[in-house]
């Protein structure tokens, strides 16, 4: 099996999962509050992909989760399910679907566009600066064939 193909099934087992976890947190927030759902999930969650890093021998060291960039990172998926959990509450699952999905096709857009700007960015500043070193040549050799001259004419 290539890699391209695990990496695809990859993809489509875990976005199931996104959608079945959905959907039983949506059937039973009619019973749990939000807290007991989070810590439940949080609890699995954990108990799962702990079992799925040794598997696969992929452990680091904790030292790794307690850079800036990783706690900011474990913050935002702790806010996000939490307000993916009270949003199953109150609004039905399909358009929580449907706002996730715009939210990652917006997302991906934004990126698309501050690449592409970036991007063009540094070109423009290559050809710019492409574009000044010919210039500074130019003025170079007129000011070498200024003194050739003077000196020419001097003899």
């Amino acid at each position: 099996m290539t890699d391209n193909l695990r990496g695809i099934i990859a993809v489509l087992i875990a976005s199931a999962a996104f959608v079945i976890n959905d959907a039983i947190v949506k059937l039973v927030s009619a019973e749990l509050p939000s807290g007991e759902i989070i810590v439940v999930r949080g609890v699995l969650a954990t108990i799962l992909l702990t079992a799925g890093v040794v598997a696969l021998g992929a452990t680091r060291p904790v030292s790794v989760l307690m850079t800036r960039m990783m706690l900011m990172r474990l913050v935002a998926a702790g806010a996000a399910t939490t307000f993916i959990v009270i949003s199953l509450r109150y609004v039905p699952l399909a358009t929580v679907n449907t706002v996730l999905q715009a939210a990652w096709a917006q997302l991906l857009r934004q990126m698309q566009r501050v690449m592409s700007d970036s991007i063009m960015t540094f070109l423009y500043g290559r050809l710019r600066g492409w574009l000044d070193q010919r210039a500074r040549r130019r003025e170079s050799l007129r000011i070498i064939r200024l003194r050739a001259r003077a000196e020419q004419r001097l003899r």
